[in-house]
């Protein structure tokens, strides 16, 4: 057991447990492929673990950082900006990293349009419904994506198609050369107070909004001859799994040497990007138009923002 800051962390299984011992197992064989990937991992688990530990599991801290645990989470951070829809404006940006480290949305604004304490729930605006709007905005670019990645594949789609004999509809039919795809997009917030229980395991809000998708449409797509995939995104960057499913399926359907040259990289990996960094900036937009609402407000003067 080796103490790192603050944060025991085993490493027996990787070491001998004294220094002859050490020496006398080293000196005669590899250390192994991989070793140093092992060993911060052990460490940066060690402290994730400290890290949730210090918080209450129901709390919006604790969902918040269970969130940002899945892989797809951080990916917006490390784009290059090669490409307009992997950039981010400094503005959007800033207010996108305040969510990530759970940090309000100003320090001159303390309580929502509809009484909440922004000190408590720091990401409010996500969930407020006077910024419902805002919520189709988000919603309506996160598809028009989808459809603009098909359409350079070409792959025919079309939008709100009817699902069964009732006035339902899904986001987007995608015409595979396999089968018919309906595919409904949902965005769902970890911190929301409603879905913090579920936010507390990984992608915990992702798999019940994908279940209740499922509950919903599949057995109507079925009974049409079509397939049906809940495409979830959860607010902290999070994929659910039918998500990441379907995105491959999307990207098999493309051809590599087209990709590379309209996106300059493999397409799943520019897909990916480009939805992370998209569902940031539309995050970001919701709690700058919320910031700006609760301001107006307060000095009496509301404009269309």
């Amino acid at each position: 057991m080796v103490v790192v800051g603050n944060v025991s962390v085993e490493f027996g299984k990787y070491f001998p447990a004294t220094v002859d011992q050490f020496w006398a197992t080293f000196c005669t064989q590899s250390l192994g492929r991989r070793l140093q990937h092992r060993l911060m991992l052990n460490i940066w688990m060690g402290k994730k673990r400290a890290l949730l530990g210090s918080f209450k599991p129901k709390s919006a801290d604790y969902a918040r950082l269970v969130g940002l645990g899945d892989k797809f989470a951080g990916v917006w951070l490390t784009c290059e900006p090669g490409h307009g829809l992997l950039c981010l404006d400094d503005l959007h940006w800033g207010m996108a990293g305040r969510l990530r480290l759970g940090l309000p949305p100003a320090e001159d604004i303390f309580f929502c349009g509809c009484g909440v304490n922004l000190s408590t729930d720091t990401s409010h605006f996500l969930s407020c419904k006077l910024l419902g709007s805002l919520w189709n905005f988000r919603h309506r670019r996160l598809v028009g994506l989808l459809a603009r990645f098909a359409e350079s594949a070409s792959i025919q789609t079309r939008l709100e198609p009817a699902i069964g004999e009732g006035k339902e509809r899904a986001d987007i039919a995608f015409s595979f050369t396999s089968d018919i795809t309906l595919v409904d997009v949902t965005v769902v917030h970890n911190q929301c107070p409603t879905h913090r229980s579920k936010a507390s395991k990984a992608l915990g809000l992702a798999s019940w909004a994908e279940r209740e998708k499922l509950h919903q449409y599949e057995s109507k797509a079925r009974e049409e001859g079509k397939r049906f995939v809940p495409v979830v995104f959860e607010t902290s960057g999070g994929l659910g799994v039918a998500a990441v499913g379907f995105l491959h399926t999307l990207c098999e359907e493309m051809s590599v040497e087209v990709a590379r040259a309209v996106f300059g990289v493999l397409p799943f990996t520019f897909i990916s990007r480009a939805l992370s960094v998209q569902l940031q900036f539309s995050n970001a937009n919701i709690m700058l138009r919320g910031s700006r609402l609760v301001r107006c407000a307060r000095t009496g003067h509301l404009p269309r923002i």
